[in-house]
């Protein structure tokens, strides 16, 4: 519910995730993490540059 303080973890796999798959040259690599409290869902995106996962993007939506 909503006003539920218990953490919740949400994990999402892809293809291509750390590297890139078999005979699919320049395929992105990157990672979304997704956190949600009472007040917002914050979205990050890392993309993967010089040999690690770098911030690319950030987003909040505020709930309610």
């Amino acid at each position: 519910s909503l006003g539920d303080e218990t953490p919740t973890t949400v994990i999402v796999t892809a293809p291509g995730f750390g590297q890139p798959r078999p005979h699919r040259l320049g395929e992105a690599r990157g990672v979304h993490v997704h956190e949600a409290d009472a007040g917002a869902i914050t979205v990050r995106t890392y993309g993967w540059s010089d040999g690690e996962f770098a911030l690319a993007a950030e987003r909040r939506f505020r709930r309610g």
